[in-house]
């Protein structure tokens, strides 16, 4: 209960102790504030703000830069993550993702890489279609079987249009 004072005017021992004791609280009080500080700036999205270890000593000063460790542990891929989300909705493929990650994070890093391989595979067939058409060759159609899902229906629909053209 940190709401509690302990206020005991005595220099002996136990006014010694009631003193470190309100000095103790004082500091679990400032943690808990910086603490929720960073909680509530990481709720809101501001990922740049870090805690002030230096306000700190000791355990206590450990504590606020693991926070901070702990924060620049997601912060790192989720940048690279909103990055190459950034680049695809400006319609440019992003470079492939080479950084180290370990854990759930890398399992983003391979499925982003994942998608741009997919990306860049349709946009090379539907390429290389329209490119073999121009050049009167009406017989090259999409391979769908270098793709899934719905990469592999827009192929077929390319396919379906090529045929609706060169049938008649």
């Amino acid at each position: 209960e940190l709401s509690a004072s302990l206020e005991i005017p005595q220099s002996d021992e136990v006014g010694v102790l009631a003193h470190t004791l309100e000095e103790m609280k004082a500091k679990i009080q400032a943690v808990l504030r910086e603490t929720e500080g960073l909680t509530q700036a990481a709720q809101q999205g501001k990922l740049e703000v870090r805690g002030n270890a230096a306000a700190f000593a000791g355990g206590w000063q450990e504590l606020i830069v693991g926070i901070n460790r702990l924060i620049d542990a997601f912060v790192g891929p989720i940048n690279v993550t909103a990055d190459f989300i950034d680049q695809l909705s400006k319609s440019t493929i992003p470079e492939e993702i080479t950084g180290e990650y370990h854990g759930d994070f890398n399992k983003i890093k391979l499925n982003l890489n994942l998608l741009r391989k997919d990306i860049q595979g349709v946009l090379q067939e539907i390429l290389g279609l329209s490119q073999a058409i121009q050049q009167g060759n009406v017989k090259m159609r999409g391979n769908l079987e270098a793709f899934g899902g719905g990469w592999q229906e827009l192929v077929r629909g390319v396919n379906a249009v090529i045929d609706a053209f060169v049938n008649p």
